[in-house]
């Protein structure tokens, strides 16, 4: 059996988010008590073109979001400690159910939306313009 698989690509139909918008739904994120709403909002917006566009050579931002990411994800330590604390089952269940929900976003962030947008930028090199990293991006998919 052979599998065959062709990416066809096409102008992005969204506007590639700006450093102030990502920073500013991270920082809501951090601050609202259930934050996967805020992170699955983040990382529809790095989803894509217009995603790598939005991080490519923008070193900052790109800590700047790491940094944001660190932080939540000590939040969700401190979350898990709390489970252990003695809640009725069905607490528990619905706070572990919350629990997988952020874990899953962060995750999706750190390690598919950031590691695309280094792999994008590796095979388009230093310096690339829209329509090389919109090509690259079709090939590293």
């Amino acid at each position: 059996m052979c599998g065959i698989v062709g990416i066809v690509s096409r102008p992005p139909s969204r506007p590639t988010p700006s450093a102030a918008e990502l920073l500013e739904r991270l920082d809501t994120a951090i601050a609202d008590e259930h934050p996967t709403p805020h992170l699955v909002a983040v990382d529809t917006l790095l989803r894509g073109v217009p995603g790598v566009l939005a991080l490519a050579e923008r070193f900052e931002l790109v800590a700047g979001i790491v940094a944001r990411l660190d932080q939540l994800d000590a939040r969700v330590d401190e979350l898990d400690r709390e489970l252990e604390r003695g809640w009725s089952a069905h607490a528990v269940e619905q706070r572990s159910a919350e629990l997988i929900a952020l874990r899953d976003v962060l995750w999706a962030i750190r390690h598919d939306r950031l590691r695309t947008v280094r792999a994008v930028a590796e095979l388009a090199g230093r310096g690339a313009g829209e329509p090389a990293l919109a090509a690259y991006m079709a090939i590293q998919q």
